[in-house]
């Protein structure tokens, strides 16, 4: 399908918006604004994501640290989960999950570095990455560089021939 000339300003808008958020080390450490920053760069993410596959026919699908489950089958799975969660926060599906015969819920958890923040039952949420930020809704987690940036530098890849 060929990309007509709104469509390749609109994709080029959302990538340069993209970079601007990723050049901003904003979504790096915490501040008044990592919110609305991750929760934006999830929007424009989930958008350039569709496109790939609506326009170049290629879907963003490393496995690299995700936990692979019944709605989870790849990295632009876990990113539309987390876009659905910021962009619905009612939608209890998202925030939460069945362990050890409870529901528990958890929303928005982030650890900037190494760490472990939370442990209910069997369930840990923890990043076993100093370079990295892992954010948490119910029973998954997202990686900021591993997951989010290396996807979003595949879709720029994937586009950049296209938006000439």
């Amino acid at each position: 399908m060929n990309l007509n000339d709104t469509t390749k300003s609109r994709i080029r808008a959302s990538i340069r918006e993209a970079q601007e958020i990723i050049n901003s080390k904003v979504l790096e450490s915490h501040n008044p604004f990592w919110n609305s920053s991750i929760s934006r760069f999830l929007i424009i993410m989930r958008d350039l994501i569709k496109k790939s596959e609506k326009y170049l026919n290629k879907r963003i699908d490393f496995t690299d640290d995700v936990k692979i489950d019944l709605d989870i089958k790849d990295v632009t799975d876990l990113i539309t989960y987390y876009r659905n969660a910021v962009c619905h926060p009612e939608a209890d599906n998202l925030t939460s999950f069945e362990i050890d015969n409870s529901k528990v819920e958890t929303s928005f958890n982030v650890i900037f570095g190494k760490g472990n923040l939370l442990q209910i039952g069997s369930f840990t949420f923890d990043n076993e990455y100093e370079d990295d930020v892992a954010i948490n809704f119910a029973d998954k987690k997202l990686l900021l560089k591993r997951h989010l940036i290396r996807a979003f530098c595949e879709l720029k890849l994937a586009f950049d021939p296209h938006l000439t």
